[in-house]
């Protein structure tokens, strides 16, 4: 609901497609892990998935919140920028995640 009062239209534009970007790559991801995993270990390999995806968030928030105080939200910014792009520039180097079916 608070993306309505974004005063720029690019940023909210960009924050829809972000939105909608991240729900497609959670399904496909969840889908994945589910079709390749087998049956025994598929409860454990979620557990797993779901302490990664929300059990590492908040000591996330915490680091980016003393990075910021220390250097300034940029560097934050512009860090984690870096960090998702080398993350999609290695999943797209891998020949295994590319041919995953």
């Amino acid at each position: 609901m608070s993306i309505a009062f974004v005063p720029l239209p690019f940023a909210t534009v960009s924050l829809s497609l972000i939105g909608l970007m991240n729900g497609m790559s959670v399904v496909l991801s969840l889908a994945l892990i589910q079709e390749h995993v087998s049956k025994e270990m598929l409860g454990r390999i979620m557990s797993f998935v779901t302490l990664t995806s929300f059990g590492i968030l908040p000591l996330a928030q915490l680091a980016a919140g003393l990075v910021a105080e220390a250097a300034g939200p940029e560097l934050v910014l512009v860090g984690g920028s870096l960090l998702l792009f080398l993350g999609g520039a290695v999943g797209l180097m891998s020949r295994t995640l590319r041919q995953v079916d």
